[in-house]
């Protein structure tokens, strides 16, 4: 019988790990960290961590008195070509600007930038528009500067420098992480591991002493990121390990003690966690060694269920095949594309044959993610739960017991069905920034509705995202729908055709199962007339000026009056009663069709108002609000958006409600337990 072995751990050893954790538990939750800097700075000046161009956007990362992000729009063709050739790593940079504070995530449970940034100690972005440069480079940082421009110099170069320098920016993340595939580009144990061999094979590399000069030149030039640090330090200490006498599991200890004691903030680093779990798993696992097949893909299937918790926290799906993609895509990688990528960067003329098995490997990625079989949705549950799951993945794997990994696999069906016996009824307004969203979500997920989509990138670097194809609001929307334990939506309601409530539909559709769309009774507008064009592609039903539809116990009543010359006034203005709540969703319905709902319609004592267009004052009349009385007011409105929304004049009309701003208060949560409810805000 397998098991894992007992941990020998000195005295001092103890101690080491007892004092790690006091001192990351005092650095994240009893020390303060914040900016020195006051946040009225016109002017920035330091060195160049990181730099990236997209367009005529310039991305930099840059050390001043602390970590700044910088964006700065070239302002023509020739600057542009200027810099692109000149500029570099410890160049010093001196720009006029002024500071913005990232936006944090308003949507619940998914990634925030803000965060993010946070705990890479950087809390301001600078939006430039001027800049001076001086060049002062040491032999390090040129040699650096000249990798990096080499690999800028050959045409298709996305993979090549994410492959050998984990620069991620210009590949398809999306299309990896999908099929569980990313951890191949982040630069970790398996490059390097493939780099000392590489090394080892040179009769003037092979000394220790020189591959490790290497190897930590390298780990200069991708920019000391923690997966490849926790691996060079551990090669590091084993070399010197003839005088320490400790083994491989001490070392990782002493590794990962280090690095916490250097920077507690790793433990935030999601590539940190994975390689520290990964790398203590494998240490500790022992099995019987077979053939290599059936070694790779117990090692495969190993790694995926250890670190099936952490994907399941930051994802809230995993994907069962990536067991068997990893057959395929860890050979191919690491003994075909990363040696070829090593070759053309010294003999450029081979990136004719690096391109052609990139895109073979591209190709078998793109089938890969078309097959949903094996994607599994785990919502978000209680930590408990998956110590629980460690506890079988320990009986189920260290000590072979199959009976344990079949309860390992039921539980894990578990976590994905909890939502369908525990859910209340909750309606969720999404913070899309200028824009409106509204998730209803019935009793044990019976009916999942979504009203509107929104249409604006919410996002401080709105360009660089659009540039990037990246739709970060529609990305978070799913994602917080995953962690609800949501992999379908039943209806999608578009009040009307405007952008800021359907322009994110295509977008949506390429993340989420829609079984239908319900339009307003208006004409279709241009950008209604393409949504409809990609519903008939994808076979998805869908209708127009509809009366009521079926949600939980009851209806969505559509209150339709008369059809108007506008889009705002042709909204779908939609009333829904539960239990003694009513519901108003008014889309952007101006006065006049307010006026004509008073008089078809008996509205009154609206517990929750979702105000008409964002707080403009050709909505929510006085008269309207007096008539309507709505107990709680709901805005959503961007922040500092162009249009001075919400309007003073609305606020005033509002004010015997209790307000809620999206651009305030984040995504604003509805929960009803029985027949009483609790309002979450996330901020």
């Amino acid at each position: 019988m397998r098991y894992m072995p007992k941990l020998k751990t000195t005295s001092l050893f103890k101690v080491l790990i007892s004092l790690v954790i006091i001192w990351c538990l005092f650095n994240l939750f009893f020390i303060k960290h914040e900016s020195i800097l006051n946040g009225g700075e016109t002017s920035l000046e330091g060195r160049v961590l990181d730099y990236e161009f997209n367009g005529d956007l310039l991305k930099l990362t840059i050390k001043a008195k602390e970590k700044v992000i910088v964006n700065y729009y070239l302002k023509t063709e020739e600057e542009k070509k200027e810099l692109e050739k000149t500029l570099g790593f410890n160049d010093y940079l001196i720009f006029k600007g002024k500071l913005e504070v990232p936006l944090g995530n308003d949507i619940p449970n998914v990634f925030s930038y803000q965060k993010y940034l946070e705990h890479h100690h950087i809390y301001y972005l600078f939006k430039a528009n001027n800049l001076k440069r001086y060049s002062n480079q040491n032999i390090f940082f040129k040699l650096k500067n000249w990798c990096y421009k080499r690999l800028n110099n050959i045409n298709n170069n996305e993979y090549l420098k994410a492959l050998l320098l984990g620069v991620k920016d210009d590949i398809d993340n999306e299309l990896f992480r999908e099929n569980g595939l990313s951890h191949l580009f982040a630069i970790s144990g398996m490059h390097i591991s493939l780099f000392i061999l590489i090394l080892s094979k040179s009769k003037y590399l092979k000394k220790s002493k020189i591959t490790l000069l290497f190897l930590w030149f390298y780990t200069f030039l991708v920019g000391f990121t923690p997966s490849i640090l926790r691996s060079v330090i551990f090669y590091t200490i084993k070399i010197f390990n003839n005088k320490l006498k400790i083994n491989n599991i001490q070392i990782l200890i002493l590794v990962i003690s280090l690095m916490l004691f250097i920077n507690p903030f790793y433990l935030y680093d999601i590539g940190f966690i994975y390689s520290f779990v990964i790398s203590f798993g494998l240490l500790t696992y022992h099995f019987d060694k077979e053939n290599k097949i059936k070694d790779l893909l117990k090692t495969s299937t190993f790694i995926f269920f250890i670190t099936l918790p952490i994907t399941a926290i930051n994802f809230y799906k995993v994907n069962f095949l990536t067991i068997l993609f990893n057959l395929i895509a860890i050979p191919l990688v690491s003994t075909i594309l990363y040696p070829l990528a090593l070759l053309t960067f010294i003999l450029p003329i081979f990136n004719i044959i690096f391109e052609g098995f990139t895109t073979l490997f591209i190709f078998l990625n793109k089938i890969a993610k078309n097959i949903k079989l094996g994607i599994l949705i785990l919502p978000k549950v209680n930590i408990i739960l998956w110590i629980i799951y460690f506890y079988l993945f320990y009986k189920a794997f260290y000590y072979h017991n199959k009976n344990y990994f079949k309860i390992l696999i039921c539980f894990l069906f578990l976590i994905h069905f909890l939502p369908f016996i525990t859910t209340k009824l909750n309606i969720t307004y999404l913070s899309v920034g200028q824009g409106d969203s509204s998730l209803l979500v019935s009793n044990n997920l019976s009916n999942v509705t979504l009203i509107d989509t929104g249409g604006i990138y919410n996002y401080n670097s709105e360009e660089w995202a659009k540039k990037k194809n990246i739709n970060y609001t529609i990305n978070n929307i799913v994602s917080y729908l995953n962690s609800l334990g949501i992999n379908k939506i039943d209806n999608l309601i578009l009040t009307h055709g405007d952008y800021d409530h359907a322009g994110n539909v295509t977008d949506l559709l390429n993340k989420i199962k829609i079984k239908k769309v319900i339009f307003n009774n208006d004409d279709f507008n241009d950008l209604e007339s393409n949504i409809i064009k990609e519903l008939d592609k994808r076979k998805i039903k869908y209708e127009r000026g509809i009366k009521n539809l079926k949600f939980d116990k009851g209806q969505l009543q559509f209150l339709n009056t008369k059809k108007y010359n506008n889009e705002n006034d042709n909204s779908n203005v939609i009333y829904f009663s539960y239990l003694n709540y009513q519901f108003l969703f008014m889309g952007d319905a101006g006065i006049e069709k307010e006026n004509d709902l008073l008089k078809k319609y008996n509205l009154k004592n609206i517990t929750f108002l979702k105000v008409g267009h964002h707080g403009s004052d050709t909505s929510s009349s006085k008269y309207f609000i007096d008539k309507i009385k709505p107990k709680y007011s709901i805005i959503s409105v961007g922040k500092n958006n162009r249009y001075g929304h919400p309007k003073d004049s609305v606020l005033k009309n509002l004010e015997n409600s209790k307000i809620y701003r999206t651009d305030k208060d984040g995504s604003i949560i509805v929960k009803f337990n029985n027949d009483s409810y609790q309002i979450v805000t996330v901020n």
